[in-house]
């Protein structure tokens, strides 16, 4: 609790952490403000300003208009900005504030101060083509209908910069809760955006923009609509019962941190050829019809350890539309994923995937005759078959029983055609000068038993051998 205090007659007041009435001398700790005017305070040390609106007649019990005395509080603060405090309670508001350049609005915390506007027409926060603006520690009510916003920052010819929202809850507006035109380097922490009538947060045409720990709910529209941003990111954000939890259009590089959506028709949207979009670790529940959805020419996304959890009547998981790519690495789904020919290059923990319906590459390069490029096959987490180039000056491609460091096949590289080995020794293979020829080397063990039904080649001391299988051994070609 903020409580202001008269030290000593009109000349001095101090800002306490506290509700005592005992006056504290000048560097007690506190933060001490010299009045300049009724209701206007002057920090003695860094020249802050402090206007409190109940010194301008603003009424804290929910009873008398008190948007003009609020407005008169925040016209009085000197060019530059300054602090508007707002004690404890419900101020009635039937019109809007309007912030100038770096008004800070500080209240007494989210359940204790509230703006309560009427007017089904009028943002109740705003300001066009400002900077420097702060609201923290309120809560703003609407009148549960109409057009009005709770906060509406806009643009008209100039950026709107440095915007810092913090600890608030925004709800029962017909409009937004939230609603930030060409925006940039602001954050929005802690914020609750719920019940209206538009979306919970939207931004638009901005850069650097963080949401931190924020919740979109109950709204008629989306709980975040990002619409063409760029370097931003939302960090442990949730969205409940929204009709698009995240809707992520036209923008560019936005991340979205440990993000959930829980009851809204679709999670995650990506549309409107946005690119390098990133959704880590996020989760999807309930949803009733997309989980995760890239569409619009949306390309460069990238979707790590996304979940979807306990759907409801969904009719995919994770789906990505003609036209748009990404990379789906280790999702989690229930409903089946809807991927269209070439779309998505998808990595599980169980299998890689790799959908196109053109030409498709996968590379192991070596880079240098000096390494392996290989593939590797394992069981139980032991290396069992790998195919691979050797760290030689050749091309040889290998494909070896690494239980035993045998070549299973050699086909080895030559000016023509390639030649060919079957269970070669360790080293290079002799293929007497010949090019497109297959080599057998000499068996370990020769055969001691009749096969059923077939035969076995092999040879033996150089000469190529038969074993039928009445057990008869014919030497088809001598040493």
């Amino acid at each position: 609790m903020i409580s202001v205090i008269n030290v000593s007659g009109t000349t001095w007041t101090v800002i306490r952490g506290d509700e005592g009435t005992t006056p504290v001398a000048h560097g007690a700790g506190f933060t001490i403000y010299q009045v300049v005017s009724a209701g206007a305070y002057k920090q003695l040390r860094n020249t802050d300003w402090l206007n409190v609106v109940t010194q301008f007649a603003a009424d804290p019990t929910d009873t008398a208009d008190s948007t003009t005395a609020i407005n008169n509080a925040l016209t009085a603060l000197p060019t530059g900005g300054g602090t508007v405090y707002f004690p404890a309670g419900t101020y009635k508001l039937t019109g809007a504030l309007n912030i100038p350049t770096g008004a800070v609005l500080q209240g007494a915390g989210q359940d204790i101060t509230i703006l309560s506007q009427t007017s089904t027409s009028a943002d109740t926060l705003t300001a066009t083509d400002k900077r420097y603006i702060a609201v923290r520690d309120m809560q703003l009510t609407g009148p549960s209908s109409g057009t009005g916003r709770g906060i509406a920052f806009l643009h008209s010819a100039a950026t709107v910069a440095s915007i810092n929202l913090a600890d608030l809850i925004v709800q029962n507006f017909g409009g937004d809760g939230i609603h930030l035109e060409t925006v940039i380097t602001s954050s929005l922490t802690g914020v609750r955006s719920q019940s209206n009538g538009g979306h919970g947060f939207f931004a638009n045409n901005g850069t650097s923009v963080t949401w931190q720990a924020c919740y979109g709910n109950g709204n008629t529209g989306n709980g975040y609509e990002i619409d063409s941003m760029n370097y931003c990111d939302l960090n442990g954000c949730g969205s409940d019962s929204n009709a698009i939890g995240y809707s992520i259009n036209g923008s560019s590089a936005v991340v979205l941190n440990g993000c959930g959506s829980e009851a809204c028709a679709t999670g995650f949207k990506i549309l409107g050829a946005a690119a390098n979009i990133s959704l880590l670790a996020c989760k999807v529940q309930t949803e009733t019809s997309i989980g995760f959805w890239v569409t619009g020419n949306s390309v460069f996304c990238f979707l790590l350890a996304c979940r979807e959890a306990s759907p409801n009547g969904a009719t995919a998981s994770f789906q990505v539309d003609s036209g748009s790519a990404a990379m789906v690495i280790n999702p989690q789904n229930t409903t089946a994923n809807n991927y269209s020919a070439g779309t998505v290059q998808l990595f599980q923990s169980t299998n890689l995937e790799v959908h196109s319906s053109g030409s498709t590459v996968v590379r192991a390069s070596r880079n240098a005759t000096t390494n392996t490029g290989r593939y590797t096959l394992q069981t139980g987490n032991s290396d069992r078959w790998t195919m691979q180039l050797n760290s030689d000056s050749t091309d040889n491609w290998h494909l070896t029983d690494l239980q035993h460091s045998t070549d299973a096949i050699v086909v080895a590289s030559q000016a023509t055609q390639p030649n060919m080995g079957f269970l070669t020794a360790a080293g290079s293979p002799s293929y007497g000068g010949g090019t497109g020829v297959v080599y057998i080397a000499n068996a370990s063990t020769a055969p001691t038993s009749n096969p059923a039904g077939g035969g076995i080649l092999y040879c033996s001391g150089g000469a190529l051998l038969y074993r039928g299988s009445s057990g008869s051994i014919t030497t088809i070609a001598p040493a």
